[in-house]
């Protein structure tokens, strides 16, 4: 459907645009689009993206990929490399009778790049700020002659530093790997089948929040360098579907099954700061999520009289899986932070007094039916409605 006849405001990011600018971040490509606030928090090395959307947290419904809403667990939100992105559409507003339980300030789409005739074929090196080294490929084109067979392969590593520094010592750091391999096969001109796999492993050391004492910033990390990561792995595959039945219907199917899994070592505070001394526990998170999720529709061109229809008919699923463990030090066995006169470097105990272990799952079914309709070429009515059936279940180990 043409940009101007949804009636909803809908921005793009285009892949020239995220090249032009230098993005490294889907909050980097999203900094300057209307009604989108980004760094909700700040700084925020590990991937996590922290966004507003007409002030609406967008950060744990409104996360989809190719049309799917992805799932969220206590510390697991789904990563992007932006690298293995086409571009980004920014959906401002209400958009639940399409995709189901999403924000009311709007959804972001992110479009990964798929196999094409004419997909560029080329190695990037980068460098920058805090000693950023990354090198990353984006190799595709068609495998046989007659073009029925496509395919692309983006990869990309990255090693560096963060803004974060430790005192006098040692800064964050970040390391990242990432490869998407997908292919495409094009039997006729009415049928079209693109399977798609990815892999990301993020690996962050230092990240820690700032210690505030009477109000102020004080400029001390609380964490410890040697005593916190936040290590993140990730992986999809999944296919699209497409085929034109004849000039009136048009069959699509979009499947993904994902997973992910969250190693986090973090250090809070355990009390009031007293005197100099910031009291301090050590944690330990271990996170893990599974999620398979189709979307199948049908769409059909119909014309009476002076209307013209688009409608849309389909139904979605979901099933997510989520497993939740975490550890805290013994209290009192975490060395305090002097604030007067803070070291790092110092030896921890070992997170293993067992506080939380979880499992939960979701499973959602929605069927939905959109008609959009011109009147004369002049008017366009969009009418749509859905219909949701969601199961929660929530099982608290440790408590029975």
């Amino acid at each position: 459907t043409p940009l101007l006849e949804v009636p909803q405001p809908i921005s793009v990011v285009s892949r020239n645009d995220m090249d032009a600018r230098g993005v490294q971040s889907v909050m980097d490509a999203l900094r300057y689009v209307p009604g989108v606030a980004v760094d909700t928090y700040g700084v925020e090395p590990r991937g996590m993206e922290w966004t507003l959307m007409r002030g609406f947290d967008s950060n744990s419904t409104s996360y989809l990929v190719a049309g799917l809403r992805m799932a969220t667990s206590n510390w697991i939100n789904f990563q992007t490399e932006t690298y293995g992105l086409e571009r980004i559409e920014v959906l401002r507003g209400p958009a639940s009778v399409t995709y189901g339980q999403v924000e009311a300030g709007g959804t972001v789409h992110r479009i990964n790049k798929r196999p094409s005739a004419d997909a560029p074929r080329e190695i990037e090196v980068l460098t920058g700020s805090y000693g950023r080294k990354q090198i990353a490929a984006d190799v595709g084109g068609a495998l046989n002659a007659e073009g029925t067979l496509l395919y692309r392969v983006v990869g990309l590593a990255l090693d560096t530093d963060t803004q974060l520094r430790f005192g006098n010592g040692p800064r964050g750091s970040n390391e990242r790997q990432f490869i998407a391999p997908s292919l495409t096969w094009r039997p006729s001109a009415d049928t079209s089948l693109t399977i798609r796999a990815e892999h990301l492993r993020n690996e962050t050391k230092g990240f820690s929040v700032y210690v505030v004492r009477n109000g102020q910033n004080t400029g001390l990390l609380r964490g410890d360098p040697d005593h916190l990561r936040y290590n993140h792995e990730q992986s999809q595959i999944g296919y699209d579907l497409q085929h034109r039945i004849n000039d009136t219907w048009t069959f699509r199917q979009n499947v993904r099954h994902a997973n992910a899994s969250v190693d986090n070592r973090y250090i809070n505070q355990a009390g009031a700061i007293s005197g100099s001394l910031f009291p301090r526990n050590i944690r330990l998170g271990e996170d893990s999520l599974k999620q398979t999720s189709l979307d199948t529709h049908l769409a059909a061109d119909v014309r009476t009289g002076k209307l013209a229809h688009t409608v849309l008919l389909g139904v979605d699923w979901t099933d997510a899986r989520a497993d939740y463990r975490e550890y805290h030090a013994a209290p009192g066995t975490t060395p305090s932070l002097n604030l007067d006169a803070p070291v790092y470097g110092v030896p921890f105990p070992e997170p293993d007094v067992a506080r939380t272990s979880s499992r939960s799952s979701t499973r959602q079914l929605g069927v939905y039916l959109q008609d959009q309709i011109r009147v004369d070429e002049r008017w366009v009515i969009t009418a749509g409605g859905r219909q949701d059936s969601v199961t929660t279940r929530g099982d608290g180990r440790l408590a029975g």
